[in-house]
């Protein structure tokens, strides 16, 4: 990673309200306790900064992560790995995963957020759950 030295006093001033990640404040903040004038940044902290702006001023435009369905695609994958390797998936588990997926489902329609990732989970589960079941 490359670096920059920046005057700490400086770029506190000029940067105080301009989305600094808190790393970096931290950086600074460390380096001035022990009585530096400089201090060396990512050199990527000034795009950083222009970005996070940009959003600030757009936020309908921010990226926005699905950790809920990070976290259950990463359960149907497991229970799939276990079905293909183990060729054993307790029932239990299968609709412990059912379960999860249709409390997040109605969670979702209740609130009106995308569901479009999560039915697609709990189908994944439903087939899942099927073809041991058929075995």
């Amino acid at each position: 990673m490359n670096t920059v030295k920046v005057n700490i006093a400086d770029f506190m001033s000029k940067y105080a309200t301009a989305g600094v990640p808190l790393d970096v404040w931290r950086t600074l903040r460390r380096s001035r306790i022990k009585g530096e004038t400089e201090a060396e940044v990512r050199d990527t902290i000034f795009d950083e900064m222009k970005i996070e702006q940009f959003y600030r001023e757009h936020s309908e435009l921010r990226p926005q992560i699905d950790f809920k369905v990070i976290e259950y695609s990463r359960k149907v994958i497991n229970l799939m790995k276990d079905a293909l390797t183990h060729r054993d998936v307790s029932a239990e588990r299968l609709t412990d995963a059912q379960k999860q997926l249709a409390c997040e489902l109605d969670r979702r329609k209740v609130n009106n957020l995308s569901t479009d990732e999560i039915a697609s989970l709990y189908d994944d589960v439903l087939w899942l759950r099927t073809e041991i079941l058929n075995q």
